[in-house]
């Protein structure tokens, strides 16, 4: 049995509207034609010998794309679900590519790092987390029912792990070492903790235990705070603030930007929310508005985050247009020109200097999107 998540529960398909991945070889925020690779200063050697192009035009799944998009893009790496649902890993730079999980155990949701990718899979019938490091795949074992919804970060992968059958059940944040093997318990405690992301200094998630159920079920009345767990000291701090803030995504800087609800915002909610950010141990009183956020869909679509940068779609208008700002919220938010006849899914950026993203014909049916690279 698939463990029930998120977007496969009606309700929540209406409230968590936030973009699917669009690759776009679309346009720079100045204006830059798109698809051209990223370039450097004169006399500055390229950030990278990756080559945007070999991202562009490959059919993905069309399964769960908004949210936790069936791609992900680290360095050179672009691991993405293909048509026929494998889950493939490409090398950017040489275009060699070999199929690392087949359709039969159903890989979704990939996460990648210049280390390991990591996804969920089916086996025995529950939701398992595989991680493929240095050529090897292993699935994450350890005492919990099932597991999913991973983050990479160098040898790190940090996922949700069910405590029981149902996905109602609590929830901790694990974080596994792809090098020694270890699983141990990054942030637990009452309630549920989910949708954690992990930095080299840090692990962040939402934290579900000032909810009256304790759980993330989209009951209407769901509140959730962002937690931190400190990996040098391994002191935990809580950044409570009034409504819910959820989907913690470490940025560059010791900064961590969050999605933002008033705690009296109707249901649903994630066609309308605030993007916000701080310091990862400050005070959250003193976090900025980095965006106000409008994208109305019966899917819901994350942000996500590179180095100090934020990139989101919204539609604010019937158009779904990418952009992007610096994490710490300290210019205005500029849309990424060039990308206008086409639908945009979320955002999966690498540091190689572009944005890989799903996208499809405005006015044509998501069934065959297409990746695209935008050079940022």
């Amino acid at each position: 049995m698939r463990l029930p998540v998120p977007l496969s529960n009606p309700a929540c398909a209406a409230i968590w509207a936030i973009a699917t991945v669009a690759v776009a070889c679309g346009g720079r925020a100045d204006g830059t034609p798109s698809g051209s690779p990223a370039t450097a200063p004169p006399g500055k050697a390229p950030p990278s010998a990756c080559e945007p192009s070999a991202a562009a035009d490959i059919e993905v799944s069309s399964d769960d794309l908004n949210g936790f998009p069936p791609y992900a893009a680290a360095g050179c790496t672009l691991a993405y679900v293909n048509r026929a649902g494998d889950l493939v890993v490409r090398d950017l730079a040489t275009r060699e590519e070999s199929v690392i999980a087949s359709a039969e155990e159903h890989p979704r949701r990939p996460a990648a790092s210049a280390e390991v990718v990591a996804w969920e899979s089916d086996e025995s019938g529950h939701a398992v987390v595989r991680v493929r490091s240095g050529g090897v795949v292993k699935t994450i074992a350890g005492a919990f029912a099932s597991a999913g919804e991973p983050r990479a970060n160098g040898a790190s992968v940090a996922f949700t792990a069910w405590n029981g059958p149902a996905a109602t059940d609590d929830t901790d944040v694990l974080l596994y070492d792809a090098t020694t093997g270890e699983v141990r318990v990054a942030l637990g405690g009452p309630g549920q903790q989910r949708f954690a992301d992990v930095s080299s200094t840090h692990v962040a998630a939402s934290d579900f235990s000032e909810d009256p159920d304790g759980r993330f079920d989209n009951d209407g009345k769901d509140l959730a705070d962002i937690v931190v767990l400190d990996r040098a000291t391994g002191a935990i701090v809580k950044r409570p603030l009034p409504g819910k803030q959820a989907f913690p995504m470490l940025a560059d800087g010791g900064v961590v930007a969050y999605l933002a609800w008033n705690g009296v915002h109707p249901e649903p909610k994630f066609v309308a929310y605030e993007l916000r950010s701080g310091q990862v141990l400050g005070d959250p009183l003193a976090d900025v508005k980095v965006a106000d956020v409008v994208y109305a869909s019966s899917e819901y679509a994350r942000p996500a985050v590179v180095s100090g940068t934020l990139e989101w779609i919204a539609n604010p208008d019937g158009r779904t247009v990418l952009y992007r700002a610096p994490a710490d919220g300290s210019s205005a938010p500029l849309a990424v020109k060039g990308l206008e006849d086409l639908r945009l899914y979320a955002p999966s950026p690498t540091s190689a200097g572009f944005t890989v993203l799903a996208t499809s014909p405005v006015g044509a049916a998501a069934s065959s999107p297409r990746l695209r690279a935008v050079a940022r």
